[in-house]
């Protein structure tokens, strides 16, 4: 027997193996749905999420095991309790805070705490991730070398991408990716695409408006993360310093709209001094009577030239604190200011995306949607997990000797008379299909040239509704049993499909009429989780598919 592998091997079982390694879980799972999947981890119930794709594509394999290799390193390394007392002591301490309830609902004395609170924790809770990300990846890079190759690639990719360097229109995204950046750069050691990092970095004077030294001073105290809890303190941090700058931004603008007034009001005065200097002089009569004028004009001239070089001397000392904090447009910095509000007081999600896991969904979802119907088809995984092997089919052989015997009397019934039919507890459809009551299996008629009146027509019906999900290992084996059995008896001919799968109203046949079990045997495996219990919607279905 031969086993076709359509979906590759190392798509199903390696990113299986992968997270149960990493997340060092045996109960951690990977679950791939449609294309438009957003990738996520819930780490209270131990599935990893990811879009169905092409998987014989190399560099959507890399990003999706990289997500695999990032999510189950949050599953070993993040002390999750630890991030939840840390946050929720943090709620304690916010206006309007009362309790938190069993199930870890805050509870504030008014609607508008409560909502100001949420957004709080939700910037908080990035802003800890960001850090958490670089010490659960030296972590497990340090434990997996293999997953520090395979995440330091993904970052490679991702920075060649673009999804790594935002392009400093928003100040907010940019802090977030530099720092990121720099540490994994400095701590995790990753590359990325140095002339592409070197660009992004050299945009830190303007973009940061003169005050990048205080976020290279976080970045020096975060080197070395190497805890969720002082995660938990950096990224704390990190919030109170874009509450801070928020804070200097609008104190710079109060400055400069006081400067420019006083300014305006200064060229007032200038120009009402130099009227009444023009009416003393027309008025003096005594200037061309000095006769020492000329004697002094050296002594003017220095005085003139000692005035310039005080002038100068004063610019150049404003020109020097201009070099370290310099000067920005009131523009940028109103910009930069609305950024900041944006982010501190709305709970809209920002874009462009501001960290890693943001980062790498991004590619994967995009990557995702650009595959065509026939690539997820081809190399598509679409399947629940159930891993089928050379003993499964032995076992399923072994099972379906014993059904052989029951199978035998379909070959003895009319299916035009309705007496035997009842007798076996079916009964006779209007278009001559017999139904099984157990929903899973109907009988059909054969028909056409080259087929004997006697001749039987089997359509074996896996339900892979959401209801089957506890059960679809024996649901499957039971399907690969019985169809088995079909083939070995003279005049019965099977076809096996699943239903419902991802695609409203489409029915997914697993082997047709005329190939057999062993030539589409991994495609028994290759089936998505369908969207509800399909029974009698589906037998409809297949009346019109084959009659």
């Amino acid at each position: 027997m031969s086993i076709k592998l359509s979906s590759s091997l190392r798509s199903k079982l390696a990113a299986q193996n992968i997270a149960r390694v990493i997340g060092a879980d045996p109960d951690l799972t990977i679950r791939f749905a449609g294309r438009k999947m957003n990738p996520r981890i819930d780490m209270v119930k131990k599935i990893i999420y990811l879009p169905d794709g092409d998987f014989s594509n190399d560099k959507y394999w890399k990003l999706c095991s990289g997500w695999i290799s990032h999510e189950g390193g949050h599953n070993r390394f993040t002390e999750l309790e630890t991030c939840i007392s840390f946050e929720n002591e943090y709620l304690s301490k916010l206006p309007g805070f009362d309790h938190i309830l069993p199930d870890g609902v805050p509870v504030f004395s008014s609607e508008n705490d409560e909502k100001k609170a949420r957004i709080k924790l939700k910037r908080l809770h990035r802003e800890i991730n960001l850090f958490e990300d670089i010490q659960m990846e030296e972590k497990t890079g340090n434990l997996f070398p293999l997953s520090k190759s395979m995440l330091s690639e993904v970052y490679s990719l991702m920075v060649q991408d673009g999804y790594m360097t935002a392009d400093g229109k928003n100040i907010v995204s940019y802090v977030e990716m530099y720092i990121l950046n720099k540490l994994r750069v400095n701590q995790l050691g990753q590359e990325g695409i140095p002339e592409i990092l070197k660009n992004f970095f050299d945009l830190a004077d303007t973009t940061l408006l003169g005050l990048k030294d205080r976020f290279d001073s976080l970045i020096a105290e975060a080197t070395g993360v190497n805890s969720t809890l002082m995660a938990c303190d950096l990224g704390l941090k990190l919030h109170e310093e874009f509450e801070k700058l928020r804070d200097d931004l609008k104190e710079k603008e109060e400055e400069q709209k006081k400067h420019d007034d006083s300014d305006d009001s200064d060229d007032s005065d200038d120009s009402d001094d130099s009227d009444d200097s023009d009416d003393s002089d027309d008025s003096d009569d005594s200037d061309d009577s000095d006769d020492s004028d000329d004697s002094d004009d050296s002594d003017d001239s220095d005085d003139s030239d000692d005035s310039d070089d005080s002038d100068s001397s004063d610019d150049s000392s404003l020109s020097d604190n201009s070099d370290l904090k310099p000067v920005y447009s009131p523009e940028q910095i109103k910009k930069a200011i609305e950024d900041l509000d944006n982010y501190l007081d709305s709970d809209n999600d920002q874009t462009p995306s501001h960290d890693f896991h943001e980062a790498l969904k991004k590619a994967i979802t995009v990557m995702a949607a650009s595959f065509s119907d026939e690539d997820v088809t081809n190399y598509g995984v679409r399947i629940g997990f159930i891993r089928l092997t050379e003993e499964d089919y032995t076992k399923a052989q072994n099972n379906s000797r014993d059904l052989r015997k029951l199978l035998s009397s379909l070959l003895k019934q009319n299916v035009r008379r309705n007496n035997r039919l009842t007798d076996r507890g079916a009964r006779l459809h209007g278009r001559k299909l017999v139904e099984v009551p157990m929903g899973a299996t109907s009988v059909f008629k054969k028909g056409g040239d080259g087929w004997k009146r006697s001749d039987v027509g089997i359509v074996n019906l896996r339900d892979i509704s959401a209801s089957m999900y506890e059960v679809g290992e024996l649901a499957l084996n039971a399907n690969l049993a019985f169809t088995l059995a079909c083939e070995s008896v003279n005049n019965i001919d099977v076809a096996d499909v699943v239903y419902p799968v991802q695609k409203e109203g489409f029915i997914d046949i697993l082997k047709p009429f005329n190939e057999s079990v062993a030539h589409n045997f991994s495609d028994y495996e290759n089936v998505s989780s369908g969207l509800h219990t399909p029974t009698a919607e589906a037998i409809n279905e297949c009346v019109e598919y084959l009659l």
